[in-house]
């Protein structure tokens, strides 16, 4: 009988600490275990100046004005052209991420940290599409919500 509660106390005690570190947040201060990658994707047949901002509380985390280039056409649909830039975040947290042409356009999203199981929070890839199926410019995270 004695083990029975031993193990009912146990599994209580790791069930609320689990808890506990949900309520409080503590992803807020991790390292970024699997590095964020930012990818640029441009539909257009016109190259294209991307500045992209990733903004945590008033301060920049990234900044940078990529340059894609057009992307192929031929006989289909275009075919994108992709740049990549690896690890630039260095820590799980709440982002807002802006995207802005060089005419002003520009689309803004939310990158948070993904549910997870307990044993790890992710953070998700950025995309930002130019010229694609969603508009003249859109950022948006893989893996995570729309």
């Amino acid at each position: 009988m004695s083990s029975r509660r031993s193990i009912v106390a146990g599994v209580l005690a790791v069930l609320g600490a689990v808890a506990a570190v949900a309520w409080v947040g503590v992803w807020r201060i991790l390292p970024v275990s699997d590095p964020v990658t930012l990818t640029v994707e441009n539909y257009d047949d016109d190259a294209h100046d991307v500045t992209v901002r990733v903004v945590d509380d008033g301060t920049e985390a990234f900044a940078e004005t990529i340059r894609v280039p057009a992307a192929e056409s031929g006989d289909g649909p275009a075919r994108s052209v992709r740049v990549s830039r690896d690890e630039i975040l260095e820590r799980v947290g709440r982002y807002r991420v802006v995207a802005e042409l060089a005419d002003g356009t520009t689309d803004e999203y939310v990158l948070e940290p993904l549910d997870a199981p307990i044993w790890g929070t992710r953070m998700p890839d950025l995309v930002v599409v130019v010229e694609g199926e969603l508009g003249r410019l859109r950022v948006v995270g893989t893996g995570g919500r729309p």
